[in-house]
């Protein structure tokens, strides 16, 4: 998100608010939910998401799923792909990898994206891979069991892409409409949208004490295998997130 030339945190903030959610489920673990714990486990934006709530009086829920040893399971699950399954999905990877770096906000929420996300993941499991689909029908309960509380009621759900298509499959076959982005979202609105104040000073705090606790707990052996390896590349990005957020 801060590298993207078209979707940056004016785009991510305006279509929350330009939405005006009564409820937002955010890609955080529902066992370690919050700004902090969430910007670890999930997304940096987690702080974003989790200020905006507080700010604006929006309930904000975590219904994230994974295990803390999914990375080192999906690697070794993927050093088990046939070299066939490899290169039928190798070319629909290229064609991803150039939508997610060039495209547009809106054309990033496009169902002619969801349906290319969803023929990699779907080659994925033809092929025998499996932690993927545990994962998001573990989303997808998380979420049935907010939204079976919910009648009439506008509900934003945060996710990344590749989340994106399985979770519209998951709303939608329980009755909910989903609406697409250029419903509510006015392309010019967006470059006139303002950054509050309050929001900017949230998330920075936010940030800050999340970077502080990710450096903790790597520091006392928390986080094993992969999971470190990553969190411990995360932590570099903090401060390029506090430096994006007080440019708006």
């Amino acid at each position: 998100m801060l590298s993207h030339p078209d979707y940056t945190l004016r785009e991510f903030v305006a279509a929350i608010d330009g939405f005006r959610p009564d409820l937002i489920l955010t890609e955080a673990r529902m066992d370690h939910p919050g700004p902090i714990e969430g910007s670890v486990d999930g997304g940096v934006e987690q702080s974003l998401v989790y200020a905006y709530g507080t700010l604006t009086n929006v309930p904000v829920t975590a219904v994230d799923w994974f295990e803390n040893d999914l990375l080192d399971k999906v690697r070794a699950e993927s050093a088990k792909e046939p070299a066939a399954l490899k290169k039928k999905v190798a070319p629909l990877n290229r064609q991803y990898d150039r939508v997610f770096r060039t495209a547009s906000f809106f054309d990033l929420q496009s169902s002619k994206t969801q349906n290319l996300v969803r023929k990699i993941y779907t080659t994925y499991e033809q092929g025998g891979s499996t932690l993927s689909l545990k994962r998001h029908q573990k989303i997808c309960e998380n979420i049935t069991a907010q939204l079976g509380l919910l009648h009439d009621k506008k509900v934003v759900i945060v996710f990344g892409l590749d989340h994106k298509y399985y979770i519209e499959d998951c709303v939608r076959k329980l009755g909910a409409k989903v609406a697409t982005a250029d419903s509510f979202l006015d392309p010019q609105k967006i470059k006139t949208f303002v950054f509050p104040e309050p929001l900017k000073e949230q998330t920075i705090t936010n940030i800050s004490t999340a970077g502080k606790y990710l450096q903790q707990e790597l520091a006392r052996g928390k986080y094993k295998g992969a999971m470190k390896a990553q969190l411990q590349a995360k932590l570099e990005s903090f401060p390029d997130w506090i430096q994006a957020v007080s440019s708006f």
